[in-house]
């Protein structure tokens, strides 16, 4: 399946094989072999088919984002399953149908845009899941093995492919979240990023040098994956896109001058930037004349950019800063700024040889300083500053000495000072809170580093990580603050004060110059590393701005983040000796410090998330988590031989995600209110302005009075379930003496579950709740009894057995003779109308008889579940006998961590699975622990656990309960072979019960609904008789009858059906569910339709699959 013998040899060259070659030989790129390896350009095609596919998401809505995460979902499993083909299907079918429910929506659901629009949108979309598609396929490796020329192909496509139709897809998703008037530069900027990484030559993943032994045995060629015509198409798409969508926007007012320096800046900004980059315009091909294009269309593009740069955005928004009157100002600004951009331009593209621009560099830089240095308005005694620095950087170029990058330093620092003391020093204003005096302190103390670094770092002297540190916390203070203040009375609301995409612009250069940095040796790792940590925690302040958590977030990513940076690499086995205990301490310490400040970070990003105040416990829980995913780092890095760490970490995580899950009430007194302690000590989590949300605060503004209470007993089940993780990340033990210590630990577990149990749903009936606690732990011991068979096991577990099934009745007689608790007060006080009245107390009778129902349910499953596991153990099939339910693994571990996580709940595998696995001794096995009755008490169990299931579904559920049938209907997997009613069930025929009972069930449920409303019962017997009700629904369940008989054959036959019979009973089923509007008869069609589809795919792909999917 994964590969035929004639792809793993290597291809003879003969007829076909030899014309390609001779075909390659007159080529210009060199030809080679295909082999399987993995795709190298993962990250970029990542990041930007990710994107694009939450753009289609929000524009999709819950119906596409629903298709893709359960499609994901799908083929995760069915990969994990080494359903390789079900996978690489499940893939390309979530695809196919978020594009059909993306059509759907765009078509027929949404009615803003014009037909034309809506169709170039969804073309535009299907190209993006398709490119998806094609990206996911280059993952499987069977693929590559049997379908090399589909490889190739679908790497051109998506290194060819993802600059136009993920740019598109961004592009929309730009105007509608930021607006047309800024969308078209942030594309600009998007398409020249996806031009350097997609439209550049790249050698392909796949091919290999011509002498190596390939496994696939498609000759390629060796060089770039593009083709020239490739590499212009892409040139002008980059170019065109971001001005043509703004010509068309701006169409009536295009001929104001504002919108054609705009068009001039989005024409000739791309031009530039892609004419020089290195192999920018790599399709012109080399030679003469195609090196005088390159530097013609660097200069052309560099005044057209410039053009637009001054007459959209200099003279614009800086023009008050310009004392030069026009015309004047133009020319000289044009003059200033083109000249000294030209040979830089050049000098950096190559274009311009180091000789010619050390002559030429001179004059320009000091002509164009002056000019600007007028154009601004310094005044005399202010000019030499500039021109030492212009002075400074020619010399510097051409000595490459520090005295004379001094100068540089000396003339840039004055001359900023110049200009924030002319502009801003003199204003007496606050910037929320901050004096703008403060401001300009800050910018220049920024700027410091700025021109001194470059020096430091091109001398190789020290001295430059301490700077770099300081300014970029400098720049996190004021870019935090200038984001989150309020300045609508300066803004007008017209603007913010400080955009999101310079945040993200100076985030993005400042980790990239800090990781090339570190690399490059110049600072050393752990600048670096503090450098990203910083960097990266700007991104915080997009989400939650009046928040201002990058300090805190800055402060937990270098707690947690440090060991994967500056700890020992992986394989080192020096690891965990170079740390000493102290050390990792203090690191742990660390990291709860650093989560305890964050804290408020914590509560405001779950605030974000949830719309709304997150609770009580799931703010703590959040908490714990962070901690334990803040720990993994440095347990990975030097505890990891250590199972010590490890453990700790799980059992924070799983304290934490147990309070998140569970919510049990938390005291308010060291939460969000102040414990009373002596000299007005308030040690407590939260503040006035994060105070978690109290659920019950909630119930009793608008409850009922009846639930007015806090759920106290769910910590029993916190506790419980932590003892279960304590025990699943312990050690196994194989000793006699740890059987005591197993029947304590589930004596604890059921005392604590069914203390639960009795204080939550039978509140005030202390006789019930006695029962009901006992019952808990005749459960708890009889699993410890079936776990760890012993002599006393054949007399105890059948008269606990015993007692267990007589305690029902029982608890049903207490029940009966008791008599209901007082209402409480706020109840009488809310509602006094209905406080006394029969109907409440006939509802509260039922209401407590179906938790009682319910408790023995929950009960008898445990119970059938360790005893199939038992059984499975005695078989040699104990891997078997739980994935029928759990999907546990084939290994005996995962049954004894299974054991041990239920507190010694569930049997244990033991070396029981190793022994014989013939039918024959399975019964003696059995005989042999005294539990030959065990098959029929299993049986006797699971139907139980399933009728009381099912009554509680029909209490709850109403008319609606027939939705429940086929979930509860998986309980049945538990029936096992006895020798007294289910002789016949062999493993092959387990999925048969299940299936039989929910048909059975659902077609009961629909025949009674229909006749309930065809003929009006629940209104009276009527003479009136619905017939068209009655003939449809009637119709319905008929047609599903055939599929439902042919699947049940299959499951009890084994029986293979014919390709084309499954289909056709499948189209007369599922035609049923558009037909009928009763939920029983839709369920049994829609069963019925599955069941046909499973069937017909079994004619194709392995059984055991497709009947577990059944």
């Amino acid at each position: 399946m994964y590969g035929s013998a004639a792809y793993l040899r290597p291809p003879s060259v003969s007829g076909q094989s030899q014309s390609s070659l001779q075909r390659g030989s007159r080529e210009p790129a060199l030809r080679g072999k295909f082999t399987p390896k993995s795709f190298k350009y993962n990250g970029r095609v990542a990041a930007v088919l990710l994107t694009s596919l939450l753009v289609l998401v929000g524009y999709g809505g819950p119906a596409v984002a629903g298709v893709l995460i359960t499609g994901s979902m799908l083929a995760y499993v069915m990969d994990a399953m080494r359903y390789k083909e079900g996978s690489f299907l499940a893939v390309w079918m979530s695809l196919a149908l978020s594009n059909l429910a993306m059509g759907y929506s765009t078509l027929f659901l949404d009615n803003e845009y014009s037909i034309m629009v809506a169709v170039l949108g969804l073309l535009i979309s299907s190209g993006v899941l398709f490119l998806t598609g094609c990206w996911a396929t280059l993952q499987f490796k069977w693929i590559q093995l049997q379908y090399p020329a589909v490889v190739v192909a679908f790497e051109k496509m998506l290194l060819t492919s993802c600059l136009p139709t993920a740019g598109a897809v961004m592009y929309l998703g730009l105007i509608v979240h930021n607006g047309i008037a800024t969308a078209p530069y942030i594309t600009a900027l998007i398409l020249c990023g996806m031009y350097a990484l997609f439209a550049r030559p790249l050698s392909s993943s796949f091919y290999i040098s011509p002498h190596s032994v390939s496994t696939g045995g498609a000759p390629a060629h060796l060089g770039s994956v593009q083709k020239p015509l490739d590499g212009l198409l892409s040139f002008f798409f980059a170019l065109s896109m971001p001005a043509f969508v703004y010509v068309a926007a701006h169409n009536a007012v295009i001929m104001s001058w504002t919108h054609l320096w705009a068009v001039l800046l989005l024409v000739f900004g791309p031009i530039l930037f892609m004419s020089s980059i290195p192999q920018g315009l790599w399709w012109m091909g080399d030679g003469p004349v195609a090196n005088a294009m390159r530097r013609i269309l660097v200069l052309v593009s560099l005044a057209g950019a410039l053009s637009g740069v001054e007459g959209r955005i200099v003279f614009h928004s800086f023009g008050q800063y310009l004392k030069l009157a026009p015309p004047w100002s133009y020319i000289a600004i044009t003059v200033a700024t083109y000249g000294f951009g030209a040979v830089v331009l050049l000098l950096l593209s190559g274009m311009m040889g180091e000789e010619t621009a050390a002559v030429i560099l001179g004059p320009v830089v000091m002509i164009s300083t002056a000019i600007g240095s007028l154009v601004l308005g310094l005044p005399i005694w202010a000019l030499p500053a500039p021109l030492i620095g212009a002075a400074g950087v020619a010399l510097y170029f051409e000595s490459r000495a520090l005295r004379d990058y001094g100068l540089v330093v000396i003339g840039g620092l004055c001359t900023c000072a110049w200009f924030l003391w002319q502009h801003f020093w003199f204003l007496d204003i606050k910037l929320d809170g901050m004096s703008l005096k403060v401001i300009c302190s800050l910018i220049f103390a920024a700027m410091i580093p700025a021109v001194v670094v470059p020096g430091l770092l091109m001398a190789k002297l020290p001295g430059s990580g301490p700077l770099l540190v300081m300014q970029a916390v400098i720049l996190a203070i004021l870019e935090e603050h200038l984001s989150a203040g309020d300045y609508e009375e300066l803004t007008y609301n017209v603007h913010p004060m400080f955009p999101a995409s310079l945040v993200i612009a100076t985030t993005v250069i400042g980790i990239i110059l800090a990781r090339k940095m570190g690399e490059a040796n110049r600072i050393s790792n752990a600048t670096a590393f503090v450098l990203e940590c910083i960097y990266g925690a700007k991104i915080s302040m997009l989400f939650v701005p009046e928040s201002r958590m990058a300090i805190p977030v800055v402060g937990y990513a270098l707690a947690c983040l440090h060991p994967l940076f500056l700890g020992p690499k992986k394989g080192d086995a020096r690891a965990a000796t170079t740390l000493e205990p102290w050390k990792g301490l203090g690191m742990a310490f660390c990291v709860i410090l650093a989560v305890a400040a964050a804290r408020f970070a914590i509560f405001d990003a779950l605030h974000i998330v949830l719309d709304r105040k997150p609770s009580e416990a799931l703010a703590a829980g959040s908490l714990l988590l962070a901690i334990a995913v803040g720990l993994l780092p440095m347990i990975n890095a030097y505890y990891a031989q250590y199972e010590g760490p490890r453990r700790a970490a799980v059992l924070i995580g799983s304290f934490g995600l147990l309070l998140i899950l569970l919510r049990p009430p938390l005291p308010i007194k060291g939460g969000a209110e102040c414990p009373k302690l002596p000299l007005a000590l308030c040690p407590r989590l939260w503040d006035a302005s994060h105070t978690p949300r109290r659920e019950q605060d909630d119930v009793a503004v608008y409850g009922d009075g009846l639930r007015r209470r806090e759920h106290w007993p769910l910590w029993l089940v916190v506790v419980a379930s932590f003892f279960g993780v304590l025990a699943a990340t312990s050690k196994i033990s194989k000793s006699v003496s740890f059987a005591p210590f197993r029947l304590i630990q589930a004596g604890l577990s059921g005392l604590l579950i069914g203390g639960y149990m009795a204080l939550e749903f039978f509140p005030g009936m202390q006789v019930l709740q006695a029962t009901i606690v006992a019952s808990s732990l005749l459960v708890a011991f009889m699993i410890v009894l079936l776990s760890v068979p012993s002599r006393g096991s054949a007399i105890l577990l059948p008269l606990l057995c015993i007692c267990w099934f007589g305690s029902f009745p029982g608890s049903l007689f207490v029940l009966s003779v008791s008599r209901l608790p007082p209402l409480p007060q706020d109840m009488v006080r809310l509602h006094p109308d209905i406080a006394e009245g029969i109907a409440l107390d006939s509802l509260r009778w039922q209401t407590i008889r179906t938790y009682l129902i319910a408790c023995f349910a929950a009960e008898a499953l445990i119970l059938s579940f360790a005893a199939k596991l038992r059984l499975g153990v005695s078989k040699g099939r104990a891997a078997a006998a739980s994935s029928s339910m759990l999907g546990m693994a084939s290994d005996a571990m995962y049954i004894d961590k299974a054991a041990e996580f239920l507190g010694g709940y569930v049997p244990s595998a033991v070396n029981e699975a190793t022994v014989g696995s013939l039918a024959g001794k399975h019964h003696q096995k059995l005989t042999n622990i005294g539990m030959s009755y065990l098959p029929e008490a299993c049986n006797i169990l699971t139907v139980f656990c399933f009728s009381a299931c099912l009554w509680v579904s029909n209490a709850l559920g109403g008319e609606h309960a027939s939705l429940m049938v086929p979930i509860l209907c998986s309980i049945l997997l538990l029936l096992s072979q006895d020798s007294f009613l289910l002789r016949g069930l062999a493993d092959k025929r387990r999925y048969f019960p299940p299936y039989a009972a929910a048909c059975g069930i659902l077609t009961i449920t629909a025949i009674g609904a229909v006749i309930r409303e065809a003929f009006s019962i629940d209104e009276g017997i009527s003479l009136d008789i619905d017939v068209a009700t009655l003939v449809f629904n009637v119709g319905a369940i008929l047609l599903c009858l055939p599929s439902l008989l042919e699947t049940l054959d299959y499951l009890w036959t084994q029986r293979q059906q014919k390709f084309w019979t499954p289909i056709l009973t499948g189209i007369l089923a599922t035609s049923g569910v558009f037909i009928s509007e009763i939920d029983a008869v839709k369920v049994l069609c829609g069963l019925s339709g599955i069941s046909a589809i499973l069937m017909s795919a079994s004619a194709q792909h392995s059984k055991d699959f497709i009947q577990r999917v059944l």
